[in-house]
C-alpha cells in the first residue's frame, strides 16, 4: 500500500495518514487563539445631584462583572471602576476582554443593559467611550468612538491611559 519512502502517522483521532519521508504533513492543527484582545475605556460625567446614585449604579454593575469575570468562558479579563481624581462627578471604568465578540456578549446582557438605561439620566454628558486594541501586554492606538461628547472628552484624559 506505501512504499518505502512513505511513512505511516496515526493522528490523534486513530486514522491512519500516509506522508512522503522528508515532507511534512499536517493531520490535526489547533488554531491558537489571537493574543489580540480588546480595551474599553469608559467615561461617565453625573450630575451633581446625581452623584450618589450614579456611584451606586457604578459600583453594583462593577460587582456584577467582576462576578462574570469568574467564570472564564465569559472572556472578560479586567473590569473596574474608579472616581476621577481631579474632576468631581467623573468615573471612569476600565474593562478588557478576549475579543470584540466578548465584549459585546457582556456588554448585551440585561444587567449592563438596565445600569446604561438607569444611569443614562443621571449623567451631564453621554458616556465617552475609547477601545484599544491589547496585544502581548501593550495598548495600541485609541479607536474612539463617535459623539460631540467622546471626541472632547476622551482624546484628552484617555490617551496613554
Amino acid at each position: 500500500m506505501w512504499s518505502s519512502r512513505q511513512c505511516a502517522i496515526k493522528n490523534r483521532l486513530g486514522t491512519t495518514c500516509y506522508c512522503n519521508r522528508g515532507s511534512t504533513l499536517v493531520t490535526n492543527a489547533i488554531k491558537s487563539k489571537s493574543a489580540r484582545e480588546i480595551c474599553c475605556s469608559k467615561t461617565l460625567m453625573a450630575k451633581p445631584d446625581t452623584w450618589q446614585d450614579v456611584k451606586q449604579l457604578c459600583q453594583d454593575v462593577t460587582a456584577y462583572s467582576q462576578q462574570q469575570m469568574a467564570n472564564r468562558s465569559n472572556g472578560i479579563k479586567e473590569f473596574n471602576c474608579m472616581e476621577d481624581g481631579w474632576e468631581n462627578h467623573v468615573i471612569h471604568f476600565w474593562e478588557r476582554y478576549e475579543s470584540n465578540v466578548t465584549m459585546g456578549r457582556h456588554n448585551t446582557k440585561p444587567e449592563i443593559e438596565e445600569f446604561m438605561k438607569r444611569v443614562a439620566p443621571l449623567l451631564e454628558k453621554p458616556v465617552g467611550m475609547a477601545l484599544y486594541e491589547y496585544r502581548n501586554g501593550q495598548i495600541g492606538a485609541v479607536s474612539i468612538q463617535s459623539g460631540a461628547f467622546c471626541r472632547q472628552r476622551i482624546c484628552h484624559s484617555h490617551v496613554g491611559f
